[in-house]
């Protein structure tokens, strides 16, 4: 490279230097610092409300719908002091948490509907494994009142709750009607999302689709349910569903999301099927299921018992159509029932592993296939007994076979 065009370079590069050093700005001292803040401060009031803008005729829908409906939402939490949860991998027991969700007032007699999953206690895998003992409703004055499920449907994932509150302050929200809903119709839905029981959130959208089946976590499925994209969240489950009427149309209780919260297809049990369901589940406490005549260790009895699978019948009621099915009670000492007392076992008995052939995991998905099996039809349960699954028959809707009285013999 000859001397001139070193030169050249050498003059560039320097006057790129001088530009950059001059486009750099010079740094304030601190005291010019502190200065420029202390003067800021003392200039330091309210901005000024810019003009606005008329509430639109959907702002005001949804405001005088949410107005007019909160009052009719409660917030539900749910607790059992009945068992605790057992991990398996340690063998610690540890406290049931409460769960929580969201109800509405059904009528005018202080019942309360809402999805039956919240107020079932859960394994640590999810599975759902009893009902709670302790559930209390918050209204939307922020009183909390007891409640008591007095009706439950696990095919449907509803249950029905006596609140023991004041009549006065329970408003039945308005009924509509599920089967003339369209796609593309405003709907709003009211929940307690993430635990926020102090006040509701009010989330908007449109029916996205209708005619949509759900299973329901006990494995069920739900015909002609609603799919929306309002905001549905942990805690929405048991809400309602509203059209612009302010009127019910269904029970908001499931989401499709890969992280758990709402990504805009939500599930609602239309209010047709409600407005069925509740109304026997009142008057019955259930769906067609029969009284058995039996009942099962809890989780923890039936872990003490070294049982992994199946349900294990601790008593069998004398004349009840479980004892002429011939099912076989497990005899253990009276104390070893309570809680806090390790089970012992006098005589082991028999463990149901299935009904109509397919496995039972918990009482909970006993009742089930029952409020889905035909009714009037008998069932078939397998039975782990003396180290082999027999098969038992039990026909609740017959009752007890008696046997017929032998002809007496007439003397000639």
């Amino acid at each position: 490279m000859d001397r001139r065009r070193q030169s050249l370079i050498a003059v560039a590069w320097v006057c790129t230097m001088v530009v950059n050093a001059q486009s750099v700005p010079q740094a304030p001292t601190a005291d010019q610092v502190e200065a420029v803040i202390e003067a800021n401060r003392k200039g330091a009031k309210p901005r000024p409300v810019a003009p606005g803008q008329p509430l639109s005729r959907e702002d005001r829908e949804r405001a005088r719908v949410f107005q007019a409906t909160k009052n009719s939402v409660v917030y539900i939490s749910s607790k059992t002091h009945e068992f605790k949860i057992t991990d398996n991998r340690t063998g610690k027991a540890y406290d049931v948490p409460p769960g929580t969700g969201t109800g509405f007032v059904w009528d005018d007699l202080g019942h309360v509907v809402t999805n039956y999953h919240v107020v079932t206690i859960e394994d640590m895998e999810g599975v759902p494994r009893g009902e709670a003992d302790d559930v209390s409703v918050a209204l939307s004055d922020g009183k909390v009142y007891q409640a008591r499920v007095i009706g439950r449907s696990l095919a449907y994932d509803i249950a029905v709750l006596h609140v023991f509150a004041p009549l006065r302050q329970m408003r039945p929200i308005p009924i509509g009607r599920s089967r003339t809903l369209m796609e593309g119709q405003s709907v709003l839905a009211i929940g307690n999302p993430f635990g926020l029981a102090q006040h509701h959130t009010l989330t908007s959208g449109i029916v996205s689709g209708l005619g949509r089946e759900m299973m329901t976590v006990y494995g069920t499925p739900i015909q002609d349910v609603i799919q929306t994209d309002a905001a549905i969240n942990p805690g929405n489950s048991g809400g309602p569903l509203l059209d612009m009427a302010g009127r019910l149309v269904g029970m908001n209780t499931a989401i499709t999301s890969t992280s758990g919260s709402s990504a805009g297809i939500g599930f609602a049990i239309p209010v047709d099927t409600l407005n069925r369901v509740v109304p026997n589940l009142i008057a019955q406490g259930q769906l067609g299921r029969p009284e058995l005549g039996f009942t099962v260790f809890g989780a923890q009895k039936t872990a003490e018992a070294n049982v992994t699978r199946g349900l294990v019948v601790s008593s069998v009621t004398p004349g009840s159509f479980a004892e002429a099915a011939g099912l076989k009670p497990w005899k253990v000492i009276e104390e070893s029932l309570r809680p806090d007392v390790p089970l012992k076992v006098v005589e082991i008995g028999d463990v149901i592993l299935g009904f109509q052939g397919k496995p039972l995991d918990n009482l909970l998905h006993l009742f089930v296939k029952m409020e889905v099996h035909p009714q009037g039809s008998p069932f078939e349960l397998d039975v782990f007994r003396n180290g082999q699954v027999v098969k038992v028959v039990i026909d609740p809707w017959q009752g007890p076979k008696k046997e017929a009285p032998k002809p007496k013999k007439t003397v000639i």
